[in-house]
């Protein structure tokens, strides 16, 4: 007999490929089902017959065989070549002998398993039901040998030569295994880690020995004694980038209380979706630091509740990545003193760790003792093929997934859910793993031992785990990026990356900005290797991407002189690269070119790249907006948002948001573009895309500058300010002061002082602030000598936030040449000039009315002067303010007050909500003053 949990035994050393698995060809197996005087049954037992009939369909299924054959006879055929195929046939065969044996008015019945076909089956099982069991061929019968006890033909035969229909090659099961603990290696040190810990008398210590595993069953044994079952938070270090700090939010933590985790698990979703990046940007880094203080502020809440020691668990600190380790002591040192006194931190690592590693973490553990044991043997328990295939699976699912994930991963693949429950609670009691909810393998030689399966099964396994990253990415699960390409490649599956997840992982790292591993690979010839024949196309796709994502003027234009590469026959990587294109010469105004790249790679897109479709859309509705098409414009963004959502382009879809809010705005319909600039906040965020976040904030902050809400928008600016969502930079800090200096001049007093760094913004904000605090002379000397810088083409930034003023990237797409600037420091010097030659104080003939008279005229008859200017009725409203202190008659200055209204009106009644529409309308400082003329000419 051989049973399962016999051992055999291994040297600690490393481990040489030898041939410990038998080479096992895949074939088809066939199973039978007979039950002895089933239609008499159906009578009289139907309810039983149909649970017996229903409990094997519902076992076969599962299992992933193909039901076939007649009433009386159940037949079913297998691929054996399937992760874990025998032991879904124990609990089959474990179901059904249960079910019969507990059905005691039942007269016989035969399940049959066969590796090859039999030819008489049905004559078969019903000379095998007279003697009943389960019955399995000499090849099957070699293969489940580790979970039965079987009799062989010459004993349930009775010894008589009865050979009917080959029954005489058949074995019948007599007890399934019961699995039992697996034999205590010689090198257990869990009592010597219990003892340590005990001693210490929960000081802060770092244990060091010869193997981690070793440590943790005498860990948390000792964490029992003095928590109970409530959990430690557990960092333990060994896979890609940030996944150790990202699943100390595990199943265990999350069940501790019933508060909101809104945040945390918010956060804990943007952080999985990058869990395999080496390299991540500085947001995903503040919001880690973010979320571990979340994080903790809840547990440490949920032990002060329950009365229990909060306890943190490093395991692994040997195999922390500098980026995760800096962090968590970063974090850690900047703890407040009383929690950072009250948690308890336990360390685990091999004795060998590098110098420089142990003085960083020398700050966290005073207190390390190091355990020495010599070399001995370390026992690895037998299992059959398919439970190594498991450990193997688990053992590369550690280094991408959290354990917890473990048991969806295997059901996504259409694997058996109670077979792998199965094997995590067989492996669990056999010392493989230490949880069956949450399994870690317990010891780095059953990792090394899975390793050594036949290469067909380790490709089975690579497939399988390679199948859920694909899936998990085309989900958006885990975010596309280079990392990914190249763990695809490593579990042999180059063949598997199509151009688009080629095109989302590029473009996912450029957009992140975390292109180090790009970089490289063009430097040491890994991206010619990975890409082969498309390697030129994504080498043009990448140059150009990243400069318009990243790049100054210069280094667009420089990024855009090379020759694209040949990729006719890569039509997703050609619309890219016409995309691109549209973008540049956007960027350089040149409009002509801009829509037929953009109409190109619409036409291209719809046939065979939906993932560029949204980004196509958006650069027409740009060329649109330039082209001053309004209407056009907000047609093609929606299509753009539309299609974004559906082809899973999520990071186009904050982008597009943001310029369908800024459209709105032009437009007039602030409502709903309040509604666009939030959409795109969250979206951004949701992806990454900080300073998108930002500039949809800022967006927001001037959309309630435009209703009149001076308050709320100088706290929006402020909080830009102090804390945005992406990086602090200066130019973006001087652009939030002067829209701050200009909320202030509204909300609070027109005197107060420009801020010392003042950007464009803030001087022509300066002429504005000096008109409003009457100091008309000012304001006239001011406006005479701002220069406008831009006045002149500028290159127009499409796929990246520009911060040079706060009028970029909305108005700047309608408007060029600066006119915007222009309009405003003419609008405010007619104006303190006509308040200047009215005024009995000034000197006669220093000002001149008639000036004021022309400067808005000027604006006025401006053919480009159009409704979309967010001012258009303030133009006309200003020009009534020049008439009359000009001395002008009553009809004309009504006439200005009537055309200013009735653009008013127009321009409110955009607005879908009644409610905006009316602050619209009474909230706005000038507004207000426009209404208040319409009733003192009778207009309301």
């Amino acid at each position: 007999m051989f049973l399962l949990y016999i051992s055999i035994y291994v040297r600690i050393k490393p481990i040489h490929k030898e041939k410990f698995f038998a080479d096992i060809n895949s074939t088809m197996i066939n199973v039978f089902f007979f039950l002895k005087f089933k239609t008499q049954l159906r009578r009289t037992k139907p309810d039983i017959v149909s649970q017996i009939d229903d409990t094997l369909i519902r076992a076969i299924t599962d299992a992933g065989g193909r039901i076939s054959g007649e009433r009386s006879l159940i037949s079913a055929v297998f691929n054996e070549d399937s992760t874990g195929f025998w032991l879904d046939m124990y609990i089959m065969i474990e179901n059904m002998r249960k079910l019969m044996e507990a059905s005691v008015d039942l007269f016989g019945y035969a399940l049959v398993i066969g590796n090859k076909g039999i030819a008489f089956p049905e004559q078969l099982c019903r000379f095998l039901s007279g003697k009943g069991g389960v019955f399995l061929d000499s090849k099957a019968t070699k293969k489940f040998i580790p979970y039965a006890e079987f009799e062989k033909p010459s004993e349930w035969l009775n010894d008589r030569k009865v050979s009917k229909y080959g029954s005489n090659g058949f074995f019948r099961i007599k007890e399934l295994t019961v699995f039992k603990t697996a034999a205590k290696s010689e090198l257990d040190l869990h009592r010597d880690v219990f003892k340590i810990l005990e001693r210490e008398q929960k000081r802060n210590i770092l244990i060091l020995g010869p193997e981690f595993s070793h440590l943790r069953g005498g860990l948390y044994k000792y964490l029992k004694k003095i928590n109970n079952e409530f959990p430690a938070v557990t960092i333990c270090f060994g896979g890609t980038g940030l996944s150790a700090l990202i699943d100390a939010w595990s199943g265990s933590i999350r069940s501790l209380s019933n508060a909101s985790t809104e945040e945390i698990d918010n956060l804990w979703e943007l952080l999985f979706r990058d869990r395999i990046r080496d390299e991540v940007s500085d947001f995903i880094i503040r919001s880690v630091k973010r979320y571990l203080f979340l994080l903790f502020e809840y547990y440490f809440s949920s032990a002060q509740k329950k009365k229990r020691v909060p306890v943190l668990v490093l395991e692994n600190i040997h195999l922390a990545t500098d980026t995760a380790m800096n962090l968590l002591l970063d974090f850690l040192s900047a703890m407040d003193i009383e929690n950072k006194k009250n948690l308890y931190i336990i360390g685990t690592g091999q004795s060998d760790i590098q110098p420089e590693k142990m003085r960083k973490w020398s700050d966290i553990f005073k207190n390390t003792r190091t355990i020495d044991k010599e070399e001995k043997t370390f026992v690895l328990p037998r299992l059959p093929m398919e439970l190594w295939e498991i450990v193997c699976a688990v053992s590369i699912f550690s280094r991408y997934f959290s354990p917890e994930l473990y048991q969806r991963l295997f059901e996504e693949d259409e694997k058996n859910p109670a077979m792998i429950a199965r094997a995590f609670s067989i492996l669990h009691t056999l010392g493989v793993i230490d949880n069956p909810r949450e399994p870690r393998l317990m010891n780095r030689h059953f990792e090394e031992k899975s390793m050594l399966i036949p290469e067909d099964k380790s490709d089975r396994v690579k497939t399988l785990v390679r199948r859920r990253l694909l899936n998990w990415a085309a989900k958006r699960n885990i975010n596309p990026c280079f990392r990914l390409l190249t763990i695809i490649a490593s579990l042999d599956g180059v063949n598997q990356i199509d151009d688009l997840l080629l095109l989302k992982s590029i473009s996912g790292d450029i957009i992140n900005n975390t292109t180090s591993d790009i970089e490289a690979a063009l430097g040491n010839g890994q991206f010619d290797e990975l890409f082969n024949t498309k390697a030129a196309a994504i080498k043009y796709i990448y140059r150009t991407s990243h400069a318009l994502h990243a790049g100054n003027e210069a280094d667009i234009e420089n990024a855009f002189k090379e020759l694209p590469a040949e990729c006719e026959s890569f039509s997703i990587l050609k619309s890219q690269i016409i995309v691109n294109f549209c973008a540049y010469y956007l960027g350089c105004r040149d409009i002509a070119a801009a829509s037929a790249k953009a109409k190109e790679a619409i036409l291209l897109g719809q046939n065979s790249n939906s993932f560029c479709l949204p980004q196509a859309y958006r650069l027409f509705s740009l060329v649109c907006l330039s082209r001053q098409q309004a209407a056009e414009t907000i047609e093609y963004l929606n299509f753009a948002l539309s299609n974004a959502e559906k082809a899973g382009n999520y990071y186009e879809m904050g982008i597009s948001a943001y310029y369908a809010a800024a459209s709105q705005f032009l437009y007039g319909d602030i409502f709903n573009a309040k509604r666009l600039a939030r959409k795109s906040i969250e979206q951004s965020l949701a992806v990454g895309r900080p300073e998108w976040a930002d500039l949809s904030r800022f967006l927001e902050g001037r959309l309630y500058f435009e209703l009149g809400d001076y308050r709320e928008a100088l706290d929006i600016f402020q909080g830009l300010h102090r804390e945005p969502f992406g990086a602090k930079t200066e130019e973006k800090d001087h652009l939030f002061d002067a829209w701050i200096y200009r909320s202030k001049i509204y909300s609070q007093n027109p005197r107060i002082s420009r801020p010392e760094n003042a950007n464009h913004d803030a001087l022509l904000f300066e002429i504005e602030a000096a008109y409003l605090a009457e100091d008309y002379e000012r304001a006239v000397e001011l406006s005479g000598a701002f220069k406008n810088p831009f006045s002149q083409e500028n290159f127009l930034y499409t796929e990246q936030p520009d911060w040079r003023s706060g009028y970029m990237q909305c108005e700047y797409l309608f408007f060029s040449h600066g006119e915007i600037q222009d309009r405003f420091t003419c609008l405010f010097n007619s104006l303190a000039l006509s308040r200047l030659s009215s005024l009995e104080t000034a000197k006669p003939g220093s000002y001149n009315g008639d000036e004021a008279m022309q400067n808005m005229q000027r604006i006025l008859r401006d053919e480009r002067l159009c409704e979309m200017d967010p001012w258009d009725a303030f133009y006309f409203y200003a020009m009534y303010r020049v008439l009359e202190n000009t001395g002008a008659n009553i009809v004309d200055m009504s006439t200005a007050v009537s055309m200013a209204f009735k653009r008013l009106q127009r321009r409110a009644s955009r607005i879908e909500d009644v409610e905006t529409r009316r602050q619209y309308l009474n909230g706005t400082r000038w507004n207000r003053e426009l209404c208040l003329a319409a009733r003192e000419f009778k207009l309301i």
